[in-house]
């Protein structure tokens, strides 16, 4: 009699013997206890290019440097954008209507790293690279014209100044100093009322927190402003003279590794923070922060010093996006879905996603904003924007590999000749390409682990119209210990791994 084995979601603990679960590129999504399983795999979302994405430069944007936001523009000239600032000072916007549209914000360097806030009327856009203000750019752009402003506000706030975030909140402006500023340490300048360029110089602070700044936020009409270490929590006030007030007795002990290393989603803020001296990814609501980060996640972030969080959406689940770098060159996508809680990881060509996020469109859809932009010919590059798309398994118009490796089996210390492990299989075949070989499904096994898996087998997953097949490995092995599955996919069709089963005979051997 065949037994179930659990599609289980990814890695718990910081044993790799006891858990070397993990998932690339699929995603375990949890059904009812009366479904084929409990847990099935999914492949992750299509992405579909959108026209219109070709864009002259006169020089190479490179990468996404900011988080995108959404800006409903200066007196709905654009309608809702979905925006985003391209290193080299390029602001892009994404809407149904225009498509892409680019706007040169006239840097004379790179914007490494952008923070941006806004009102209907402006967007102010700093880069949290940590130069002074005599060398740091800042700029305002209005949407009414094809040219944005730079701001040179060091002779309000000083030279030497350095902005590390920016907010807009009660009609103003904020500014946070940089942690390198030790003239304006943790000082969170504010404009005039409803005017972007003018600051006289003045700030709150908090007392409390000693430690260098990372970051300010305005999440439900409250501003939490991060230092390495903790956050405290202010409000707006109507008055002139004290237009920020702290909010008493709201300290926390969640400290906030980067300026981007945050992002809200659906009224929460989700964080790359540090408790306890310990990087983790947590959820901040209602002055409530909670971890999320499993054991193996937060010993994985190990050097981890630069992050970048963001949103997006998946056949109707929402999840944040935690790009996590370390001081190695190493870098990795971990995506948590809010509503199960289970995390796995979604990789390109390279380490990590090439993906920033998505945001909904006023026509209902979700544009998905690439991180990277492609060399064309000439001075042309090819942003990478697109829509998500249910029915088929690109991204970009390239096939995405995807892999699971379960966690070890065993049948409590006996011997397992593991006979026969089946499949049942779901695929979509709405773009079927007659030209392209049958898809197959791959499997390896290990006995030791994980470490070292044996020779990869194949089988063809159904045909169109067939609902009754069953992808059937035949002869797995023997095993003293356990056993590990090696699970993977590299094909353009949507699909899913809806259940596992393996008839076992059990040995009379103990370990």
């Amino acid at each position: 009699m065949a037994q179930v084995l659990p599609f289980n979601g990814f890695y718990t603990g910081t044993s790799k013997k006891n858990s070397s679960r993990t998932c690339v590129n699929y995603m375990p999504v949890p059904y009812d206890a009366g479904s084929l399983s409990e847990y099935t795999l999914q492949s992750t979302m299509g992405i579909a290019e959108a026209s219109g994405a070709n864009q002259t430069f006169s020089k190479n944007p490179l990468t996404m440097s900011s988080n995108m936001f959404d800006w409903g523009g200066n007196g709905g000239i654009f309608g809702r954008n979905i925006c985003g600032i391209y290193r080299g000072g390029f602001l892009a916007f994404y809407d149904d209507f225009f498509g892409a549209t680019i706007k040169d914000l006239g840097a004379t360097a790179f914007i490494s790293n952008a923070r941006v806030s806004f009102n209907k009327d402006s967007l102010l856009v700093v880069d949290s690279t940590g130069a002074s203000l005599s060398a740091q750019p800042i700029y305002t752009y209005n949407g009414l014209t094809d040219t944005s402003t730079k701001i040179d506000i060091s002779l309000q706030l000083g030279a030497n100044t350095r902005i590390t975030d920016t907010a807009y909140i009660g009609d103003r402006f904020l500014l946070m100093s940089n942690d390198d500023d030790s003239t304006n340490k943790n000082k969170v300048f504010y404009s005039d009322i409803n005017d972007v360029t003018t600051y006289d110089g003045s700030f709150f602070s908090s007392i409390t927190q000693s430690n260098p700044n990372r970051g300010i936020h305005v999440l439900n009409g409250r501003i939490y402003l991060f230092s390495i270490d903790g956050y405290t929590v202010w409000t707006s006030s109507p008055s002139v003279n004290l237009p920020f007030i702290a909010q008493k007795g709201s300290d926390g002990s969640l400290g906030l590794l980067s300026a981007s290393g945050k992002a809200e989603v659906s009224g929460r803020l989700f964080l790359v923070g540090r408790e306890s001296g310990a990087l983790g990814f947590y959820v901040l609501s209602s002055g409530v922060h909670q971890r999320i980060s499993t054991d193996f996640i937060e010993q994985d972030l190990d050097r981890v010093n630069r992050a970048y969080v963001f949103s997006f959406s998946d056949d109707g689940r929402d999840f944040v996006g935690f790009d996590v770098f370390k001081s190695n060159g190493q870098s990795k996508t971990y995506c948590y879905d809010i509503e199960s809680g289970e995390f796995h990881i979604r990789k390109s060509s390279g380490q990590t996603w090439d993906v920033n996020g998505s945001m909904l469109s006023n026509s209902g859809s979700h544009i998905v904003v690439g991180e990277k932009t492609t060399f064309v010919s000439g001075s042309t590059y090819k942003l990478q924007v697109g829509f998500e798309d249910k029915t088929i398994g690109t991204e970009f118009g390239l096939q995405v590999a995807r892999e699971c490796v379960t966690s070890p089996f065993n049948s409590d210390g006996v011997t397992n000749n593991v006979r026969e492990l089946t499949f049942q299989t779901d695929i979509d075949y709405t773009t079927f390409d007659p030209s392209l070989d049958h898809p197959r499904l791959g499997l390896e096994v290990s006995g030791d682990f994980g470490n070292t898996y044996g020779q990869q087998m194949f089988q063809e997953f159904e045909n169109i119209g067939e609902t009754d097949r069953l992808l059937r490995f035949m002869s797995i092995g023997f095993f003293r210990q356990a056993f590990v599955f090696k699970i993977t996919t590299n094909i353009p069709y949507p699909h899913s791994l809806l259940k596992m089963l393996v008839r076992l005979q059990k040995g009379f051997r103990q370990i």
